[in-house]
């Protein structure tokens, strides 16, 4: 007969053998799931690894999302130079799964513990105390299977998505190698300091046009050599080398070597040209000086040729108006820089900076230009002296008709000088070039002028003075000059003679021809008459 205690046993036993039944079979249940999510998270985490010690990072993204995954995104976290270190250190990487646990309410996550045996970077550093730069300090990591750290563990959680398992972070994973790799960058010596400062120098002189200095045998750095870039438009160049800014990024460094690039900002050059030379206004300023020369001619001004007339630095206030106006364009330019004691400068560099400073070629932008381009330059030259003051009205009425509309022609000449009773030479084909009239002991030259170039006359009218002025020098005139290419006069004597033989020169430019009077043994009504020929022809 059962009593009430055996009762209690039974049903106690009962009880506890219906949980342990209930309690297998859910059991069973879980160690299937196990054994699938195991799987799946072990294969992530196995191949994540073997991708990572190999340096294919690009491939990681298969096993974890980018945003998680430090070292998916090493560009933007280390130095760039320490990339080969990075590389090698991940390769001697050794890893083994020790646990593996299915994470609590949470069916599709997992946790992985792994062993790592990474370099104990301090134990390295006192093993290797030679070691002297960050290249040496690759190679040795490089050649190492030992100092290896036994008791690194870490724990990676594994999202299962479907039949896809992923790795959920690797902060922890990437600190922990980081902070050993941390440890091996420090002991090398920072040479980075050493090549910007290098590539800073490069740029200043760069940006100074210091052409002596960037012609070095040491640089092939796709520029022109120094006799290629016009000595009249350096001005130009450091104008827009004023608005250069530039970054220096180190792409790699070992002992002796880096690679760089340097990102440039800059005008747009080429479109601030185009606008500059549209207007004939902003050219005017290059002409002023040479016009004034013309006008008031010294001895010393009578050999220059005509670049030495125009004075290109006139240019560049307009010119950088414009300039800093334009769009700012942006250009990389990559290459390399070796230190050495053994070069010019100690170092060498690489790299195309052939679009930093194009060759400007200025006659390009002028190509389609007419010659009332030239002309509405020149007047706006000629306006700009005589608001200054720099010329007086007079001087300022034989300018402008010069550069003005054409009414001083040939036929009209030959009728007021036959009418004064000179005689002139006359062909077949009319009046010769030059023409030559005569009239007693006066003697007149006309020298018709370049429509292609409307100073042509005056340059004659230089010639003229240069004749004149060695003729002083010489003895053989003695009086004074006044005017210049434009009209000038002389009145003096003939030393060569006997007797002195008293004498007027005066010659007058317009577009189409100068005319130059010389008479001896002058008279006033002679002067008068010669004065009056003038103002018949709007010469005077």
């Amino acid at each position: 007969m059962k009593t009430k205690n055996t009762r209690i046993i039974s049903a106690v036993l009962s009880a506890a053998l219906l949980l342990g039944s209930f309690a297998l079979s859910s059991c069973g249940k879980k160690i299937k799931n196990y054994d699938e999510k195991k799987k799946s998270s072990e294969a992530a985490v196995e191949d994540y690894f073997i991708y990572l010690t190999k340096g294919k990072y690009d491939k990681l993204s298969r096993y974890t999302d980018k945003e998680y995954d430090p070292f998916q995104n090493l560009d933007g976290l280390i130095d760039k130079s320490q990339l080969e270190l990075w590389n090698n250190y991940l390769s001697k990487i050794q890893y083994e799964i020790k646990d593996f646990f299915i994470v609590e309410d949470m069916d599709d996550a997992t946790d992985v513990d792994i062993e790592l045996k990474i370099i104990d970077a301090k134990k390295f550093l006192s093993k290797n105390p030679s070691l002297g730069s960050l290249g040496e300090i690759c190679d040795a990591v490089s050649d190492c299977d030992t100092y290896k750290k036994v008791d690194t563990t870490i724990e990676l959680t594994c999202i299962k998505d479907g039949k896809k398992c992923t790795i959920d972070n690797t902060q922890v994973l990437f600190n922990t190698i980081k902070s050993e790799i941390d440890l091996l960058a420090a002991a090398a010596p920072d040479n980075s300091t050493s090549f910007e400062n290098c590539l800073n120098e490069f740029m200043q002189k760069l940006v100074a046009m210091d052409m002596k200095y960037l012609n070095s045998r040491d640089f092939s750095t796709g520029m022109y050599d120094l006799d290629d870039y016009d000595q009249f438009f350096h001005g130009f160049y450091q104008t827009m080398a004023s608005y250069i800014t530039y970054q220096i990024e180190l792409t790699s460094i070992s002992d002796t070597d880096a690679g760089f690039i340097i990102h440039l900002s800059k005008k747009d050059e080429d479109q601030a040209f185009k606008d500059f030379f549209d207007d004939p206004v902003n050219v005017s300023p290059l002409l002023e000086d040479m016009l004034n020369i013309i006008v008031y001619t010294d001895p010393s001004m009578t050999d220059l040729d005509n670049m030495d007339l125009l004075q290109f630095d006139k240019l560049l206030p307009g010119f950088k108006n414009v300039l800093e106006s334009e769009n700012t364009i942006t250009l990389d330019v990559e290459g390399v820089i070796k230190l050495g004691d053994s070069y010019e400068h100690g170092y060498r560099l690489d790299g195309d900076f052939s679009e930093v400073f194009p060759l400007a070629d200025i006659e390009e932008y002028l190509d389609d230009k007419d010659d009332e381009y030239g002309y509405a330059a020149y007047r706006a030259a000629i306006q700009t002296l005589h608001d200054d003051g720099r010329i007086n009205d007079k001087d300022y009425e034989r300018l402008m008709r010069t550069f003005g509309e054409a009414t001083h022609d040939l036929d009209h000449l030959d009728q007021v000088m036959l009418a004064h009773g000179y005689t002139g030479d006359t062909n077949k084909n009319g009046l010769s070039d030059p023409v030559k009239y005569t009239k007693d002991k006066i003697q007149v030259e006309v020298i018709t002028g370049n429509d292609y170039d409307p100073t042509s006359c005056l340059y004659e009218g230089m010639d003229m003075m240069e004749d004149l002025y060695e003729e002083i020098e010489d003895g053989s005139l003695e009086g004074e000059v006044t005017g210049g290419g434009v009209f000038a006069e002389f009145r003096g004597q003939y030393l060569d003679d006997a007797e002195p033989v008293d004498v007027y020169y005066v010659h007058s430019a317009a577009r189409e021809y100068i005319i130059a009077f010389m008479a001896e043994d002058v008279k006033d009504k002679d002067i008068e008459e010669i004065q009056a020929i003038l103002q018949e022809l709007n010469l005077d």
